[in-house]
């Protein structure tokens, strides 16, 4: 992808999150996908990150505690 802005990074676990809400929902966002990879991580006691590069890359971490 195309990265993700520093300033949306805090956003993207939003449920349908759209950097512009003036357009239309072909334009893109963040959906409901990622709203529901955060909730099952939660409810699981993982913890979810993203790092991303702005025109480069955008990394998701799901960690998992140790069940010992």
């Amino acid at each position: 992808g195309r990265g993700i802005r520093e300033e949306d990074l805090g956003r993207v676990f939003t449920r349908l999150y759209r950097r512009d809400q003036s357009r239309a929902a072909s334009s893109g966002g963040s959906g409901l996908g990622l709203a529901i990879t955060h909730a099952l991580a939660q409810a699981n006691g993982a913890e979810i990150s993203v790092r991303s590069a702005c025109g480069k890359e955008t990394t998701f971490v799901l960690s998992f505690p140790d069940q010992c």
